[in-house]
């Protein structure tokens, strides 16, 4: 998993890959509380572009050019260590639609 600290006046914001759940994530906070304005990104494969991402967290933070390229990279880099047996197991708990294999 991959996560980056920004901030934008008074919002706090991360962003990142979480290779485990195959999604780009977004969350915004403000205040000495961590009030969350924003969490995109919590489920499976729910942020699958970066451009997704960049409307989400739109009103809060624009993703710089530098930022998109490094959560790109981080995406890429992901790729090629792929999923743990565990991380699998859990995912096909947590998603029952993996469970299910087309036919060959």
């Amino acid at each position: 998993m991959s996560r980056h600290e920004l901030k934008e006046g008074r919002y706090r914001i991360a962003v990142g890959w979480d290779r485990p759940l195959s999604t780009f994530f977004g969350i915004v906070t403000s205040g000495p509380r961590d009030h969350v304005h924003l969490w995109v990104g919590a489920s499976s494969r729910e942020v699958l572009s970066i451009d997704a991402l960049a409307a989400a967290l739109a009103p809060y933070h624009a993703l710089s050019i530098e930022m998109r390229t490094r959560l790109y990279q981080d995406r890429v880099d992901a790729l090629d260590t792929g999923p743990t047996d565990l991380q699998r197991t859990l995912s096909k708990i947590v998603d029952p639609s993996l469970n299910h294999r087309p036919e060959e």
